[in-house]
C-alpha cells in the first residue's frame, strides 16, 4: 500500500485522494525541468496536476513563476488544492477543475512553459477503479487532444515538456508533428546502464529544428545506489540526499 503522503525538503505531497502516487520517474521529470528553468520568470501550465507534485517542484526552483494547473479528476483536483494551499508557494499556484480540452477553448492566454505527465496507456488491461483508469489510460486525453491543446496554448517561443514510456512515444511524436510541434530534445531515462530505457522526457517547440539534442540519465548505479546525475537533480527535494 502506498504512503498517504511524501515529504520533500520544502513541501509535503499528500496523495490519498490520487490514483497516481509520487514515483521516481515523475520526481526526476519535475527536477530536470525545474533545473533547466531555475530562477526564470515564466508562466507555466501543468496539464493533469494529480497530487500537484510537478507544479510544487517547479514553484520551489522558480520563485517568480506563475503556475496554472488543470485536473479533470475530482479527487486529484481536491488533492492539488490541498497541497498547493499548504505549501509556502501557494500564491504562485492555481488549479482548475477542468479538462485541458475545455481549458484550451476558454483560456485566452499562452504559456512559456507547459509540462505534462499524461495518462498514456492504450489498449491495456484496465483497473476496476475509475480514477485509476482516468489517471493511467488515454481515453480522457488522447495524443491528438493533447497535441491540439498544447499547440493552442504554447507561446510561440515556449517549450512543452512531456514524460512518456518509450512504448508510447511514437504516437505522441506523430500527433505533435501534425500540430506543428517539433522535438527539440530527448532525455532517455534508464533504471541502470545494463537495462533498456523505460521513459523518455521530450521537449517540443514551434520552430522546426534540424537536429535534436539527445541525453541519457541513469537513475541508479550497478550497486543500486543513486547515480551522481540523479542525486544532483533530486538533492534540492529528497530528504535523504
Amino acid at each position: 500500500m502506498s504512503n498517504s503522503y511524501f515529504q520533500f525538503k520544502q513541501f509535503l505531497v499528500s496523495q490519498e485522494l490520487c490514483a497516481m502516487k509520487v514515483c521516481t520517474d515523475s520526481c526526476l521529470f519535475g527536477a530536470l525541468v525545474a533545473s533547466i528553468y531555475k530562477g526564470c520568470e515564466v508562466n507555466v501550465l501543468d496539464i493533469g496536476s494529480g497530487s500537484g507534485l510537478l507544479s510544487l517542484m517547479l514553484a520551489q526552483q522558480l520563485p517568480t513563476a506563475t503556475i496554472d494547473a488543470v485536473e479533470i479528476d475530482a479527487g486529484a483536483y481536491v488533492q492539488s488544492q490541498i497541497n498547493f494551499s499548504n505549501s509556502v508557494f501557494s500564491t504562485q499556484l492555481t488549479v482548475y477543475p477542468i479538462s485541458i480540452q475545455d481549458f484550451a477553448l476558454k483560456k485566452n492566454q499562452s504559456y512559456q512553459l507547459i509540462i505534462c505527465n499524461p495518462p498514456f496507456f492504450t489498449n491495456h488491461l484496465k483497473s476496476k477503479t475509475q480514477d485509476k483508469n482516468t489517471a493511467k489510460h488515454n481515453e480522457t486525453l488522447s495524443p491528438t487532444d493533447l497535441a491540439s491543446a498544447v499547440a493552442q496554448l504554447l507561446h510561440d517561443q515556449g517549450i512543452f515538456w512531456l514524460l512518456l514510456p518509450v512504448s508510447e512515444t511514437k504516437a505522441y511524436i506523430e500527433k505533435m508533428l501534425e500540430k506543428g510541434l517539433y522535438i527539440q530534445s530527448k532525455y532517455e531515462i534508464f533504471d541502470t546502464e545494463n537495462l533498456p530505457a523505460f521513459r523518455w522526457i521530450l521537449s517540443f517547440v514551434k520552430q522546426n529544428h534540424e537536429s535534436m539534442a539527445t541525453h541519457q540519465i541513469c537513475i541508479k548505479n550497478e550497486d543500486k545506489t543513486y547515480s551522481t546525475p540523479f542525486v544532483e537533480l533530486l538533492k534540492p527535494y529528497y530528504l535523504h540526499l
